[in-house]
């Protein structure tokens, strides 16, 4: 190949190098076998492209005779899904034969391997290893199937929707969360079978601490209204049955994960949360939030493990463990016969603790009891381990450090499935569009005020969990939820303008503007030219969306001052 490799040339390999091809097309091998030291076969590369050619298949079998290389024809599929980046790749192979595969992976196809018995299995469990088959992300997807199922005979209509987004959040925060209420589930649904009561779920939702609460604020219209008991129609019971089944098969599988992922990452955010607060030159203090009193519990055991055994409040709506009614009693004795104390009980605990974990202790783990109406400003590290839809639920757990009083910056540390499309989606919305996690505190006021109510908000993220399925439909629901919510905050500040100017003074009207019309080519004017200069200023260091007006900020290219990474908007007046 003679000649100088243009841009543009550059540009057409790169796109030949990486499309998509087709099932059956043999330029599919091409990357990932560049690097193999196989001599193949055309009746190899067939065989391959036959495993690949029906995505709906479940599977392929590989039956050529004796000798003709099905090994080779195995290591052709694995590579090609190595090179798509898949990593969860499972071979099961006669015991006499393990070696074997590993070694022709690793000499024919350079891909690495590791050999799973039940002696190296078991040790890699007594060692601290999570499972390596990860029943976690199984569990979270087979529960995530179930409740997007048509009916569920476990859930009364009059709380579907409710109970099936507590439900997600349960399952979010940990399987020992989640564990016990598919159990209850499952319980509940074989005594209606047997004909003995009705599913009510009242009982349940004693995992999930702010179930009355979400209760009334959801109040939905569109479920139908609580009714008395109703038997399951004969034709149906096979049906509920099998539910039930499934539950306990959730449960069973719940139960036998010892360790979370997710609980395990949470002292290595704590070090790393503790080294800024160190830098920053505050206290060495965390309230971790989560959505349930299970998790509390788990987390409270693991830290009490890894060397916080002795330091360590917790802050829920009943606040009855045994710590807490001995924290409780000495306040009060070293209080006796002062106004500290209110006579009411209730109060009096909460302040409790929080003086505890103010004078005493170093991490706080809370549910959402201590959202709101308590004061903690001397501490500076908020972890959510598990983060709320709601929007204005995250500002009220930052907003108990952050506040009059607070004399450094306020670290945030969030906890975020990668490996669900849904939740990522959630999170940017949070942190990219309501500014929750960057910046100056209190920035959001204008978004949080534009929705109305982060109820709704919450209602139309379940309403995508429930209804879609893949990748792209999760995308493309999200991509219409985050353009409504842009048009609802423009039209919020329109209307806002418009009464502002519709209540001033002619005078000062006049002071402003020297009328509306020349006001508005003015503004028009100004916000082009400092997009050009922003745009100019910025070549390099940003990603700009010309049509929304908007740009992601990689890089500060200035020394002084200190700007945040992110994403920033121009507010178009017109």
């Amino acid at each position: 190949m003679g000649g100088i490799l243009t841009k543009y040339h550059a540009q057409y390999f790169a796109y030949e190098l990486t499309r998509s091809r087709a099932a059956d097309d043999q330029g599919k091998f091409t990357a990932s076998l560049q690097d193999a030291t196989v001599d193949l076969n055309p009746h190899q590369v067939e065989a391959a492209l036959f495993a690949f050619k029906s995505p709906l298949s479940k599977g392929a079998l590989l039956a050529d005779e004796v000798g003709l290389g099905k090994t080779i024809e195995a290591g052709i599929i694995l590579s090609q899904k190595w090179a798509e980046r898949k990593r969860k790749l499972l071979i099961i192979a006669p015991a006499n034969l393990r070696k074997q595969w590993n070694q022709e992976l690793a000499d024919k196809f350079f891909l690495p391997s590791t050999i799973i018995e039940a002696k190296s299995f078991n040790q890699m469990i007594k060692s601290g290893n999570l499972n390596p088959f990860e029943e976690e992300q199984k569990l979270y997807d087979d529960v995530s199937d179930y409740l997007r199922s048509d009916k569920l005979y476990a859930l009364p209509a009059s709380q579907r929707h409710l109970m099936t987004m507590i439900l997600r959040k349960l399952l979010s925060s940990s399987t020992f969360a989640i564990q016990g209420t598919l159990q209850k589930l499952a319980n509940k649904l074989e005594a209606h079978l047997e004909g003995q009561s009705a599913v009510q779920l009242d009982d349940i939702a004693e995992e999930y601490e702010s179930f009355d609460e979400l209760a009334e604020e959801w109040d939905d219209n569109d479920e139908p209204k609580r009714k008395g008991a109703e038997p399951i129609p004969l034709e149906e019971r096979a049906l509920a049955l099998e539910e039930k089944e499934k539950l306990q098969r959730f449960a069973a599988l719940a139960s036998t994960i010892q360790k979370n992922s997710k609980g395990v990452k949470l002292l290595t955010a704590l070090t790393k949360g503790f080294e800024k607060l160190q830098e920053l030159g505050a206290a060495k203090k965390a309230i971790i939030f989560t959505e349930s009193t299970r998790t509390q519990q788990y987390l409270k055991e693991i830290l009490e493990t890894q060397g916080y055994a002795g330091q360590i409040v917790l802050f829920n709506g009943t606040n009855n463990d045994e710590y807490s009614r001995s924290v409780y009693a000495k306040w009060l004795q070293h209080h006796a016969g002062t106004d500290r104390i209110s006579g009411s009980h209730s109060a009096d605990k909460r302040q409790a603790i929080v003086d505890c974990f103010r004078d005493q202790a170093t991490i706080m783990i809370a549910t959402e009891a201590a959202a709101e109406g308590i004061n903690l400003q001397f501490c500076s590290l908020v972890v959510n381990y598990d983060i709320p839809w709601n929007p204005q639920r995250i500002e009220q757990r930052i907003g108990r450090c952050h506040r009059y009083g607070q004399k450094f910056d306020v670290v945030v540390i969030n906890f975020l499935n990668k490996a669900n499309a849904a939740d990522q989606r959630v999170y940017q919305l949070l942190d990219e569009k309501f500014k929750l996690f960057s910046g100056v505190f209190g920035a959001s006021d204008e978004v949080l005020g534009a929705i109305e109510s982060g109820v709704d908000f919450e209602k139309r993220i379940a309403r995508i969990y429930k209804e879609c399925r893949t990748a792209q439909e999760i995308q493309e629901a999200f991509d219409i939820l985050e353009a409504s919510f842009e048009e609802e905050r423009q039209q919020k500040l329109d209307n806002t303008k418009q009464q502002l100017l519709e209540n001033f003074y002619d005078e000062v009207h006049q002071k402003l503007r020297v009328n509306l019309q020349q006001g508005k080519e003015y503004l028009n004017m100004f916000e082009q030219r400092l997009w050009a200069i922003t745009e100019l200023t910025l070549n390099g260091n940003a990603d700009f969306h010309h049509k929304e007006f908007s740009f992601t900020l990689k890089a500060n290219p200035f020394q002084n001052p200190a700007i945040h990474l992110g994403h920033y908007q121009l507010l178009k007046s017109l």
